[in-house]
């Protein structure tokens, strides 16, 4: 940890660069190629202008008037109860500022067969690929509860075994602190030696990673919890789960689990070694969030 003293001395160092940058860019700028390198000049760091006059008649023209929109009737009878109404917005107006998505004949067919797909087949499975704008279960849980409250459906669909981030949106979920996530973007990991990410682009683990080159120790054992409960400000619809399904794979030994509901013991199992990639399913008491 630095000193006081050299935190100082630090600062006004970078103070005494900015200075002589100020004082040798000349007001004009410095134009180098097609970009113009300017420093703000003493007097527009330290020292106001005063007040500035903006005229913004303009912008508030472009604004609708507010005033248009409540019609205050009062009462006869009682002079003391004013009634606010606001007009309903203007369907034709409305439809006018919508833009369809394009899209081509291909795409309205493959949409059709979707469409049909999930009116007779009671399991449909939708990956929703997105950046930041779907973290969090943000418009993803929107557009699911759309499409379970039309055709129906209940859950939360694949989730993975470490959330990337915090968010309690459509369930709380926790883990044990020695769960780690491994994602295939980013800063990957140069002890995982294979390209098993999966749909999600990431793996989660809770024993040791290990290089295959080095020997197993078989007398370590790791145990982990994880934890999947409602969140009072999901959707109903995710809040009730009818099946549980656990994907796993690249065990090196078995390994023993149990799936509690509700303080109660419904599933329990050993995960076999031998297999690159494995499903267990089981189904849940009814009603069960």
């Amino acid at each position: 940890m630095m000193k006081p003293t050299k935190i100082l001395l630090f600062i006004l160092i970078v103070f005494a660069l900015l200075a002589g940058a100020i004082l040798l860019t000349p007001n004009s700028g410095v134009k180098a190629g097609g970009f113009t390198f300017h420093m703000p000049t003493f007097s527009e760091m330290f020292f106001s202008d005063g007040d500035a006059i903006v005229d913004v008649s303009k912008i508030i023209e472009g604004q609708f008037d507010i005033d248009s929109l409540l019609d205050l009737e009062v009462d006869s009878v009682n002079i003391e109860s004013v009634e606010k109404k606001i007009q309903r917005a203007s369907y034709d107006s409305l439809v006018q500022k919508i833009h369809k998505i394009e899209i081509n004949e291909e795409g309205r067919q493959n949409l059709a067969r979707f469409f049909d797909k999930i009116k007779k087949d009671s399991t449909a499975r939708v990956m929703h690929y997105g950046d930041s704008q779907i973290e969090g279960d943000r418009i993803t849980s929107y557009i699911r509860n759309k499409l379970q409250t039309k055709f129906g459906g209940t859950g939360l669909g694949l989730r993975p075994a470490v959330q990337p981030y915090d968010y309690i949106f459509s369930a709380v979920q926790t883990n044990s602190d020695n769960w780690k996530r491994y994602p295939i973007y980013g800063k990957v990991d140069s002890l995982v030696e294979h390209s098993r990410y999966g749909v999600m682009g990431a793996f989660s683990r809770f024993a040791v990673l290990t290089s295959d080159s080095i020997p197993f120790r078989d007398s370590v054992v790791y145990e982990a919890e994880l934890s999947i409960s409602k969140s009072n400000i999901a959707y109903n619809r995710a809040k009730v789960y009818k099946r549980m399904r656990l994907f796993y794979g690249n065990a090196k030994r078995s390994v023993s689990f149990e799936l509690v509901v509700r303080d109660d013991t419904v599933y329990s199992g050993v995960l076999r070694p031998d297999l690159d990639f494995g499903v267990i399913t089981c189904n849940l008491p009814e009603g069960t969030d």
